[in-house]
This record gives C-alpha cells, structure tokens and sequence, in this order.
C-alpha cells in the first residue's frame, strides 16, 4: 500500500480539510466579553457635540461582534449613536449605529448590564493600538460617563486614556484631543471574542506531516 494512501494519513487529511473549512465558514460559538466594565459613577454627563471614547491596546487578535453605547438608566436611547474604531492613522475600520432598537445586554451589575449592543459581520481586529469613539448628543439627552469606578479592562485589552474630538454632532470623527489618561469616556464599548484560533488547523497539519513521515518510513522498512 502506497503510504500517502494509508488510512490514518487518509483520515489526518480529512480532519485537516474539515478544519480548515469550518475556520472559514463556521460562526464562532458566543459567548463575549466587554471591552471594559466598572461597578459605579461619579460623573454622569450629556454634553453633547462629541465624537468620545478611550484609546486601547490588545495582546492579540480580537473578533469584535457588537458595538455598543450606553443606555444610562436602561430605559432606551433617546438618539441613534454612531460608534466606531480606528486605527491610530485615522483609519475606520469597523463602525455602526446603535439604538433604543438594539439588544440591551444583561450582565452581572456593571456597566455590561447598561450598554445596548448592535449587532456587525464578524471583524477580526490586529493585535495593536486602536481608539473607539462614539457620537455623544444633538440635545443634551442621553448621558455618558467621564470618570467610571472600579473600571476594568477584559482579557486582552488594556485601557490607555480618554479621547475625543469636538464638535462633531452626529458625525463620527476620529477621537484626536487627549482627555484624562487615567480615565475613560464611557459611551462607546464593544464585544469581542479572541481569534478564533488557528492552533487546531496547525496541530491537524503538524499530524498530518507526522503521520506521512511514519508512514514513510514503514514503506522503506517493507521495501
């Protein structure tokens, strides 16, 4: 028997093409975190005219599922919110509108409990540096926060610092005025889930290889 043909290289060569497919197809399984959380408030504003938000780095890849604004006391957005994240060359690279429409999410207490979330196509963020910002008001209506208590970041993401641009309304603009660097405009926040990993398709090649190379070898021992 030709040793490519045998069966354990013959199933390792299907388990790897199964693999790779569902990593191209597949939808990841849920089950996101915020970007940031915090249990309480000091200062809960509606200045409006801002495009705000705070800057961020990962540690590693990001699948951003959701963009979200702040539904201050749960009881619907009064206007629509442009959220978006950019790279720090101004670039847009995801964004959306967010509603009274959208889903509110329902978390343990913290500010996950407090943001409406509008569902994206899956973007696969880069390891990097990036700012979210989110259009504030027309109308001095729907509150946001300027200096959060007990804020924490969620795995793989550190928090670097408020950011925002003036003057904006209700168009989103890249958030180019440094606010407080030991806080963080809470309007904006989104949804992730680590990389869906490549890890399973690599170790299916690596066994992959590893069976060819054995069988191989019993070739040449039967030869």
């Amino acid at each position: 028997m030709n040793a490519m043909s045998s069966p354990s290289v013959l199933r390792c060569s299907i388990l790897v093409a199964a693999l790779c497919a569902a990593s191209a197809v597949a939808p990841p399984a849920r089950g996101q975190s915020p970007a940031l959380s915090y249990s309480s408030i000091v200062t809960s504003t509606s200045l409006d005219g801002y495009t705000l938000g705070f800057q961020f780095q990962t540690d590693a890849p990001l699948l951003i599922t959701h963009l979200g604004y702040y539904d201050y006391a749960n009881n619907g957005l009064t206007n629509p919110h442009v959220v978006g994240i950019y790279d720090l060359s101004t670039n847009l690279l995801v964004s959306t509108t967010v509603s009274s429409s959208d889903t509110l999410a329902i978390g343990g207490g913290d500010n996950f409990t407090f943001y409406r979330y509008h569902d994206i196509p899956d973007f696969l963020l880069p390891q990097g540096t990036y700012r979210i910002g989110g259009t504030s008001n027309v109308d001095g209506v729907d509150n946001w926060h300027m200096a959060p208590i007990g804020l924490t970041n969620a795995v793989h993401i550190s928090l670097q610092g408020a950011w925002n641009s003036d003057d904006s309304g209700t168009v989103l603009t890249f958030p180019d005025r440094d606010g407080a660097p030991s806080e963080i405009y809470a309007g904006p926040n989104f949804l992730f889930l680590p990389e869906p990993s490549a890890a399973a398709v690599l170790l299916g090649v690596a066994g992959c290889v590893t069976a060819r190379r054995r069988g191989g070898r019993r070739a040449s021992a039967r030869s």
